[in-house]
């Protein structure tokens, strides 16, 4: 699909199959964003054999939601959903040499008959939808469309039979010798690619304008083009935009999922050593924090009681001489803190515990400090 802004209006040329490949909901948004920007009308040339149902539908939305004036011109064939497209604008036209067809929309299933059941049912409403905006436009009832056009045949109409069904606005006389309908019943195919081959319309400049080039490098932030690149070379930097913008999103993802299952590690080791869980239970709770997050994972742990924080004794009470002028084995086995005093742990008792007789000393000459080393060892104050 190709448009452009020319004699005032932005002109869509849309020749082709309904699909996001071809003639596209997205080629369509930004048509009609042009034609904001530029406060002027959109004309389409629709020549369309039809496609996705699905396509079609969102093509219709941004055309019925559309602010500007929407005009539509059928100069071959519009055909299946190509006529639910027209249905979206402010006025329908139809060379007089063209044709629309309406039917039922199909599809194609393979699968049980649960599989089928449910496509039927998503056929049927896309049914329903397409007789409510055929009755809109025409004045028939929902009964009556259902009837003459979605009764499970190829319903095919000239300019003529269109105009009378309320389905155009105008015949457009183009002093061509038409194609008879007889014709277009017995080879549709070959036909619309006759259609075509004669239709005598201007080709849009396939070149982005110099402007909209400009204001896309600098949305986008683009590097390494400017308006004069082609289009491709803009694609191409689009392309690559986007694939760094992708390997960059899938670094941060992994790192922050590095990064939370390192605190997850972290939490449940620490509970472990604390004895509030066992080894074996902490696949369960990592499982539980991947997939709900930490806080979630906090939730169902239990209470984590904190060893008592350990006395920090000073360097003076700690200290003290020997005849020979040394420092006593409890400042040997105890370790110094950053703010100068020095704090017991039970490593401290078990190195006095090697020496004979040394805790029987501490305990006799320096019980505060007696004390303090069984508690560090123990967890608990020494029996009286």
């Amino acid at each position: 699909m190709q448009f452009q802004f020319i004699n005032k209006q932005v002109e869509v040329r849309a020749h082709g199959d309904i699909n996001p490949y071809d003639i596209s909901n997205s080629d369509f948004t930004r048509a009609v964003a042009m034609a904001t920007e530029k406060k002027c009308s959109l004309f389409i040339d629709l020549h369309s054999f039809g496609g996705s149902v699905i396509e079609g539908n969102l093509i219709y939305n941004t055309l019925s939601n559309a602010k500007v004036k929407r005009l539509l011109d059928i100069t071959g064939i519009a055909a299946s959903m190509a006529t639910v497209i027209m249905l979206a604008v402010d006025k329908r036209r139809m060379n007089d040499d063209s044709f629309i067809m309406l039917h039922r929309p199909t599809s194609y299933v393979e699968g049980d008959e649960d599989a089928m059941l449910e496509t039927a049912k998503i056929l049927t409403s896309m049914r329903g939808t397409m007789a409510k905006r055929y009755s809109e436009i025409s004045g028939k009832t929902i009964d009556e469309v259902n009837a003459l056009w979605l009764n499970g045949k190829d319903n095919w109409m000239d300019a003529a039979e269109a105009l009378e069904a309320g389905l155009i606005d105008e015949i457009i006389v183009t002093g061509r010798a038409p194609i008879s309908k007889t014709e277009v019943l017995a080879n549709t195919k070959n036909v619309f690619e006759k259609f075509t081959a004669r239709l005598a319309v201007s080709q849009p400049n396939t070149k982005i304008e110099n402007t909209m080039k400009k204001d896309l490098i600098a949305s986008l932030k683009l590097e390494g083009v400017s308006e004069a690149s082609s289009d491709v070379e803009i694609i191409e930097a689009i392309k690559k935009q986007r694939t760094e913008q992708d390997a960059t999103i899938q670094r941060l993802q992994e790192k922050a999922e590095a990064d939370k299952g390192k605190l997850i590690d972290d939490l449940l080791e620490e509970y472990v050593t604390a004895e509030q869980i066992t080894k074996e239970q902490t696949a369960t709770y990592k499982e539980v924090g991947k997939a709900m997050g930490v806080d979630k994972m906090k939730a169902m742990l239990p209470t984590l009681k904190k060893p008592a924080a350990q006395q920090a004794l000073p360097l003076a009470s700690l200290i003290k001489t020997t005849p020979a002028g040394g420092v006593d084995a409890v400042a040997a086995a105890a370790s110094i803190t950053a703010n100068g005093a020095f704090t017991i742990s039970s490593e401290t008792w078990d190195a006095l515990a090697k020496k004979a007789g040394e805790l029987e000393s501490v305990k006799k000459e320096r019980p505060e400090v007696f004390q303090a080393l069984y508690k560090a060892k123990y967890g608990v104050e020494p029996k009286a």
